[in-house]
Order: C-alpha cells, then structure tokens, then sequence
C-alpha cells in the first residue's frame, strides 16, 4: 500500500457561448469593421482597375512566349547533350579503327 499522498487539484472547465464580435469585445480589442470594408473596396477598386489594363491576348501572349523560350532552351540543353556523347563515341571509334589499323600494318 503507498503511503505517498497526491497533491490536491482540481480541474475546471468553463465554456463561453461567444459570437466572433462579442469575443473580442470581451477582449477590449477594437471593432475595425470599418476598417476591413474600407480596405476591400480599395483592393476591390484596384483589382478592377488592373483588369482594365490586361486583356487576354497579353496574357496568352505572355505565357506562351514564356513557355516556348523555355522549350527551347531545354532543346538546347538536349541537343548539347546529345552532341556531347555523339563527340565522344565519334572520338572512340576513331581510336579504335586507328589502333585496329596500326596492329595489322605491324
């Protein structure tokens, strides 16, 4: 049997029905519901603005002439690679038939 004593506790839980408002009320926080309306009309009004400004054929302008540059220079990439080996078995075989020809004249 132990004879070691736990320490008194206890446990309370409290449950707040809050709406978003009233908590922060609660909080002391101040109310800037003004302040958020104010904002999105001023996004809202720059947004629309910008759209004004772009139309589709730039867009698609832009995202292909972006796209393909960026095809091309993968062809690129490819076709160094593909010349890098091709140079390099050219090289080997050139060897290999000078060698070839250097043991049958020996």
């Amino acid at each position: 049997m132990s004879t070691r004593r736990e320490p008194d506790t206890m446990k309370i839980k409290i449950e707040f029905d809050l709406t978003p408002k009233e908590f922060r009320q609660s909080l002391g926080l101040p109310d800037i519901a003004g302040l958020q309306e104010e904002a999105l009309s001023l996004l809202k009004s720059r947004l629309s603005d910008d759209l004004d400004d772009i139309t589709v054929s730039s867009l698609v302008e832009n995202w292909f002439t972006q796209g393909l540059a960026a095809s091309r220079k993968v062809q690129e990439l490819f076709t160094a690679a593909v010349a890098e080996v091709l140079d390099g078995e050219k090289q080997t075989s050139t060897m290999a038939a000078k060698s070839a020809t250097k043991k049958t004249s020996d």
